[in-house]
């Protein structure tokens, strides 16, 4: 969500929840360039959409809310049990749930290791 070429920030706001408040940040994809206009759009289309709730104090993500524009399904994630590696923060548990709130899939780090990569690691998409 860095790439403000490629998402806008639409609002901001907190959400208030029984044990505690997070601020919430909803984004979403930019349209391709070219298409981009200013005021109302004449075909609007729909657009993948993005809610980012994180602890006000120390930024980290608790939760992701969502919804692609090709499916219109609308999906969560929670960001649990945060541990530190080498000095970088990570959930060590994700937690992704279907659209009525039930857990669909939970995935767990249970160890990491240090590794040397190079730029041939990776693969640009």
């Amino acid at each position: 969500f860095g790439d403000a070429s490629t998402y806008v920030v639409v609002s901001r706001d907190v959400q208030t929840r029984p044990e505690e408040q997070l601020q919430r940040a909803v984004l979403e994809r930019r349209p391709p360039p070219g298409l981009e206009t200013f005021g109302p759009e004449v075909d609007p289309r729909p657009r993948d959409r993005f809610e980012l709730l994180y602890e006000p104090t120390s930024g980290r993500p608790r939760e992701l809310v969502y919804k692609f524009a090709a499916s219109g399904e609308t999906r969560r994630v929670r960001f649990e049990d945060w541990s530190e590696f080498q000095g970088i923060p990570y959930p060590r548990r994700r937690v992704y749930f279907d659209a009525e709130g039930r857990t669909t899939t939970t995935l767990e780090i249970r160890r990491m290791e240090p590794a040397n990569t190079s730029e041939r690691d990776f693969r640009m998409l």
